[in-house]
């Protein structure tokens, strides 16, 4: 058959709906009960004296069938992409109609309707060639996509390594393989399993395993490679991607399975690899059924709401069905550009949750009266604070303003209006703080350990680690410096932090949510900690550059409040395990709230009159742990004017 045969045989079929199959399927149906009769006599001498039993199956067997096609929404299929589903579904339609049909064939037969000669295995015969016919039908319409997107010459597309012989490779390879627009060709598998070695997928052949890919990419004179592991560890991710680097391999990859998991891309959809991707850990399931319990159906309220983790659980908590969603954020272009976000999204999820943005200071308490006596919210998530150490030391009155007035004043109102749960988002930079910000979320979290056992509420704190890519972090700085041709700096060369992804982060937040019970500290499980300055060379290595080659490191020297690592614990406190085996609980010591009325009163009078030494002393009567910067007094210059209601600061719930 010639070229142009096939292209327009190929064209025909792609012209071809779900209408026309309709009328394909009468056609075909009209005539399989005749083909297999003739299967079953072997000729056509006896026809005439079954004509009228044949008329009366074949007209029954249509109805039937076509009945069944569309209970099993065989009209509503994309066939171009027909797959084992679909060739299933024909299968379950062609065999429900069997039984129905056997049924209808006893009963012909027991009325006197049918011929009693009329051979019963007609009705099997019959049905394997609807089968046939209609799969056939369907499947060369993929077929002829196939054809089509892959009839580019593979001479012209780039062969490419594909690492993983799992269910993402095999879909990459298939997608390569039918899209030539792609411009990408699969030469050849490797996979560390060794079962699979020497088997072919979509005729591709798993050659080895991660060791062999310098020799097959010599072998196949590639340029390029494909990280098909979306469940990978990081650990195994940046084994494979230097194994793919020193072999001069341009390496991409598939989306992690956090990506997949909140809808955003495709498993089919390629990118270069990303630090998130080197720094993976197993994924993490949530317990989807238990926060939905939590969030359907109630009014939610998520202050900080246009940050980076505020912002991310707004995408996340919309999926669980709230009756409303109110952003709180101080920025106005955060909350606008939150909104489009979310009502895209909403619409997306075909959702009728009541999304709202409001533009306001938690630390001004008439505001959020406002905000909370019309949303009336049932949960509160308390995102909103600030957190950058260094800046912090130098703006302390601030630090205090909105990491402790801030929180009391969320507090305050949640209370005022019957809120049923509260989950303030801590740091571990609260643990041994040597920083105001860690030191000022110490504070937090003791204000609300102290409103959860007074009111016996599940108001409860969630702590976590450094979140990559978030607003002002290290990644994005070392990104910057590397684009900018360094040098990237790094403060001491033995710093390590604990990291998770900002989805990740948002979804244990939620799980913690639904584990609260009554002023505990939740500490979400990141793994072990990572070097920053490994961190820098991975970044720098990602972006085609070598460390202190192309882009110098410069060790800078610890500043003001910093750790060389943090910590996830007091050693006061005792973990335990949760329901879930990604979220550790700890309880804060009774003992330490109760002067924490009036300490916390002195400590906002002295950051009402900006007095550095007794914000100080006043943080350390509060947190004892906490020692830099109590012994001696500062110049106050440089303080920030704090515009608070002196009453307002004075007044301590529940008095």
């Amino acid at each position: 058959m010639g070229r142009h045969s096939i292209s327009f045989i190929t064209n025909f079929l792609l012209r071809i709906r779900n209408r026309h199959f309709f009328a394909i399927d009468f056609l075909v149906l009209l005539f399989t009960p005749m083909a297999a009769l003739y299967l079953r006599l072997g000729s056509t001498d006896a026809f005439s004296e079954l004509a009228s039993s044949l008329v009366l199956l074949t007209i029954s067997f249509l109805i039937v069938k076509l009945a069944f096609f569309y209970l099993l929404s065989l009209y509503r299929r994309y066939w171009r992409y027909a797959s084992v589903d679909e060739l299933a579904r024909i299968a379950l339609a062609i065999g429900a109609s069997l039984a129905v049909e056997f049924g209808l064939f006893i009963s012909f037969e027991r009325l006197q309707l049918i011929a009693t000669e009329f051979p019963g295995s007609v009705l099997l015969t019959e049905s394997l060639l609807a089968f046939i016919a209609v799969g056939g039908s369907r499947f060369s319409v993929r077929f002829a996509y196939r054809i089509r997107y892959r009839s580019g010459p593979v001479g012209e597309r780039v062969p490419v390594l594909i690492v993983g012989a799992g269910e993402a490779g095999a879909l990459i390879a298939s997608e390569m393989q039918a899209n030539a627009t792609l411009g990408m060709w699969p030469a050849v598998f490797v996979d560390d399993d060794p079962d699979k070695h020497g088997l072919q997928i979509h005729g591709v052949t798993i050659e080895g395993d991660s060791t062999a890919i310098r020799s097959l990419a010599i072998k196949y004179s590639l340029k390029h490679a494909v990280i098909a592991l979306p469940s990978a560890t990081g650990k195994a991710i940046r084994r494979v991607h230097d194994i793919c680097t020193e072999s001069g391999l341009e390496t991409r990859t598939i989306p992690g399975i956090s990506e997949l998991l909140d809808g955003s891309v495709e498993v089919s959809e390629l990118r270069p690899v990303k630090i998130e991707d080197l720094l993976r850990r197993e994924p993490v399931r949530v317990q989807e059924e238990e926060i939905s319990e939590t969030i359907r159906g109630k009014r939610i309220l998520v202050t900080g709401g246009g940050g980076s983790i505020g912002g991310e659980l707004c995408r996340q908590i919309i999926q669980y069905g709230p009756a409303s969603l109110v952003l709180l954020d101080h920025s106005e272009n955060a909350v606008f550009e939150m909104l489009l976000e979310l009502d895209a999204y909403k619409n997306r999820l075909e959702s009728s949750c009541d999304v709202v943005g409001n533009i306001g200071d938690i630390r001004d308490v008439k505001r959020l009266e406002q905000i909370f006596e019309a949303c009336l919210p049932e949960i509160v998530f308390h995102a909103a604070a600030h957190k950058h150490v260094p800046l912090l030391e130098e703006n302390i009155c601030e630090a205090v303003s909105n990491n402790v007035l801030g929180t009391l004043n969320v507090i305050r109102a949640c209370e005022r209006f019957d809120v049923l749960r509260l989950v303030m988002l801590s740091t571990d930079k609260a643990v041994n703080p040597t920083s105001v910000m860690g030191a000022t979320k110490r504070v937090a979290e003791l204000l609300v350990r102290q409103t959860a056992t007074r009111k016996n509420l599940p108001y409860v704190s969630v702590r976590f680690g450094n979140v990559l890519g978030s607003r002002g972090s290290v990644v994005p700085r070392f990104q910057q410096q590397i684009e900018a041709g360094g040098p990237v700096t790094v403060t001491d060369a033995d710093v390590e932090r604990f990291f998770m992804s900002i989805p990740e982060a948002a979804q244990l937040v939620l799980q913690a949510s639904a584990l609260a019970e009554c002023g505990e500290v939740y500490v979400l499980d990141m793994g072990d900690p990572i070097k920053i300055i490994d961190l820098a060379e991975d970044l720098i290595r990602l972006s085609g550059l070598e460390p202190d080659v192309d882009i110098s490191i410069e060790i800078t020297g610890l500043r003001e409040g910093e750790k060389v690592s943090e910590e996830l614990f007091l050693p006061s406190e005792s973990p335990r395990p949760t329901r879930h085996e990604k979220v550790l609980v700890t309880q804060i010591d009774d003992a330490l709230i109760i002067d924490l009325e009036t300490d916390v009163s002195d400590l906002l009078i002295s950051t009402e009159k900006g007095d550095r030494y007794d914000i100080l002393k006043s943080i350390n009567r509060i947190v004892p742990e906490y020692v830099q910067g109590a012994t001696e007094p500062e110049s106050t210059s440089s303080l920030v004017e704090i515009v608070a209601d002196t009453t307002e600061v004075l007044a301590w719930p529940g008095k």
